[in-house]
């Protein structure tokens, strides 16, 4: 549920933006609470969540990315570099 949420926010942040991401993991949380609340619907649910994140991916392939992703890209990156070069540096 909750890594279902995060998939799907970071998806719709770097091709949407930082707000309709962070709208979007939110929404999928708390879908993922329903699913696991009323298990009749949860495949349904879990469906959906899987075909919103496919048309996220579609649709936004094919938009300009908006500048706020563009940079919290960048963040990331630069703090997965500085992290991973943490961790070699102390391996010895």
């Amino acid at each position: 549920m909750l890594i279902s949420a995060l998939i799907v926010g970071c998806v719709a942040a770097y091709y949407f933006g930082l707000r309709p991401g962070a709208y979007a993991a939110v929404a999928t949380f708390f879908l993922g609470l329903i699913a696991a609340a009323v298990p009749s619907y949860a495949l349904a649910i879990n469906v959906c969540i899987a075909a919103g994140t496919f048309a996220i991916w579609r649709v936004g392939s094919r938009r300009p990315q908006p500048a706020d992703s563009v940079l919290a890209v960048r963040f990331v990156r630069r703090s997965a570099k500085r992290l991973f070069a943490f961790f070699q540096g102390n391996k010895d």
